[in-house]
């Protein structure tokens, strides 16, 4: 019991003073307390079903075998029980011997794949992606004959909650920490996928306040994809932008200004219209046509919803 604690206590103190790129190996290095494995998966983000079946996992600690074993999982998951039975939602750890279960199974792929990577025994529990909870997972094998025993079943099914509490506690920390000084901003901690890991009360309201129906924590992929490819991406309500740290990437969003709206020329109409120029007045000055002018004066009611001089010379004053 005494070593148990000592366990969960490590892997706190790693989750409140490491980055999160670092604390997958020190939590591991905790487990060893506790348990017997020579390889190990520790895995936080979410899940992405290629082609609606395979199981591909978007960030993970993979310790004492060849990272490169997840993408070839990846490409045979969908036939293992035990990854579905995962996405469905475990109530308990599962407890395999590899060899006896896949050939019990008749399925020839995951028994290769098995021999390659020397998995002989898995002990694994986690949760799936939901609305409320990013994927977790813990998966520890052994290379040798001797089982996973009922003792172990039941650590853990106690470490797990602690396990998963920390790893969100860990990026809750460093999303902390990570926040620039900006009144009115929301941040977030993204993974590659685009899902929201860990993200403010602010950042969520606004992704809410530019996609209204989206039911997911996930920004849609052609926002995502610019923000990848460009790290900005200016929606019709609000501008997000995007930077890697740790491993992860940290996403800012803020509510665009009604003059974002306005195209450079028309922002320099407007703000000389503002201050009580009038159309020919403006003309003289920008060195355009009196037309114009009117033109873009009235593509300006048009795009910042006002009827009136004086209405659109309120709304130009206070954010100008």
């Amino acid at each position: 019991m005494l070593a148990f604690s000592r366990t969960i206590a490590e892997i706190y103190d790693a989750s409140v003073s490491l980055a999160p790129l670092d604390f997958p190996a020190e939590a591991i290095r905790a487990l060893r307390r506790i348990f017997i494995f020579d390889s190990c998966i520790l895995a936080s983000g979410n899940v992405t079903f290629k082609d609606n079946a395979n199981f591909i996992l978007s960030r993970a600690h993979v310790h004492g075998r060849d990272p490169i074993l997840l993408d070839d999982y990846a490409q045979i998951s969908a036939s293992d029980p035990v990854t579905q039975a995962l996405v469905v939602g475990l109530d308990a750890p599962i407890r395999r011997s590899c060899f006896d279960y896949y050939k019990f199974l008749k399925r020839p792929e995951l028994l290769a794949f098995r021999k390659q990577y020397e998995l002989k025994q898995l002990l694994l529990f986690g949760h799936t992606h939901t609305n409320s909870f990013p994927t977790r997972l813990l998966a520890l094998y052994r290379g040798t004959d001797s089982a996973f025993t009922e003792h172990d079943l039941g650590l853990m099914h106690a470490l797990w909650p602690h396990l998963a509490r920390a790893i969100a506690h860990n990026l809750q920390q460093f999303l902390a920490a990570s926040l620039p000084k900006t009144a009115g901003s929301g941040f977030a901690l993204m993974n590659k996928n685009g899902n929201m890991e860990v993200p403010s009360l602010s950042f969520e309201a606004m992704v809410k306040k530019e996609w209204a129906t989206l039911s997911t924590p996930v920004i849609p992929r052609p926002a995502w994809s610019a923000l990848l490819r460009d790290g900005i991406y200016e929606g019709r309500l609000v501008s997000f932008k995007a930077s890697m740290t740790s491993g992860l990437i940290l996403c800012m969003a803020e509510q665009r200004s009604v003059l974002d709206r306005l195209s450079p020329s028309q922002r320099d109409v407007a703000a000389h219209f503002a201050s009580g120029l009038d159309y020919r007045k403006i003309s003289s000055k920008i060195g355009i046509a009196p037309n114009t002018v009117r033109n873009h004066i009235s593509k300006i009611y048009e795009k910042l919803d006002v009827h009136d001089k004086v209405s659109l010379s309120l709304l130009l004053r206070e954010r100008m």
